[in-house]
Order: C-alpha cells, then sequence, then structure tokens
C-alpha cells in the first residue's frame, strides 16, 4: 500500500455476511486490501483515484450484499461522500509553497 494520500480505508456494515461481500469485492479495481472484522463488517482499503464508495457500495449491492441502512450509517456515508469529493478536488491543486499565494492552477 502507498502513502498516497487518495488511499482510504472505509468499514462497511452489512445486514449479510461480511465473508461472502469480502469475495465480492476482491479483484474490483482500485481495491487495496478488503478484510471481514466482524461478522458483519468489513473494512475495505481503496484509492479514491479509481474507485469511490459508492462505486463499492453499488458493486456489492448488486452482487447480493445488503446494506446496513441505519439513520447513522446514511449520516455517515453521506459525510464520507463528501469528504472523498474534498480529498479528490484538493488532490487537483498544484500546491505551492510558503509565501506564495496560489496561482488557482490545477495539476
Amino acid at each position: 500500500m502507498s502513502d498516497d494520500s487518495l488511499t482510504v480505508t472505509r468499514h462497511i456494515r452489512l445486514k449479510t455476511p461480511a465473508k461472502e461481500a469480502e469475495k465480492a469485492i476482491v479483484g474490483l479495481q482500485g481495491i487495496a486490501e478488503a478484510a471481514v472484522v466482524g461478522e458483519t463488517r468489513l473494512d475495505v482499503t481503496y484509492n479514491l483515484r479509481q474507485v469511490r464508495l459508492d462505486d463499492i457500495e453499488q458493486h456489492l449491492a448488486q452482487n447480493g450484499a445488503v446494506l446496513s441502512n441505519s439513520l447513522w450509517h446514511s449520516f455517515r456515508k453521506s459525510w464520507l461522500r463528501f469528504t472523498e469529493d474534498n480529498l479528490v478536488e484538493q488532490a487537483r491543486f498544484v500546491h505551492q509553497c510558503c509565501n506564495t499565494p496560489p496561482s488557482g492552477k490545477h495539476s
């Protein structure tokens, strides 16, 4: 795994067994690692340049996994989508050093 700031690990709560979801997610482009943490919890490490949480959840749902839909998890997913969008957007800027104001150019 690299030190890339766009590589993140997320905890995905399921209503179905995590072992089955792990099998469905292995090999998906952008996934660095998937690990079963509990009976219904899957930790997934992935690169935001290639895949996002929405893509992973959609892939899991298409392969028979039932995701948790509690109010808390709905809020958490919304927050994660927001932070992922910000991370990807910030990575596009060419950062400059110290006392030099940004030029506004994107990489």
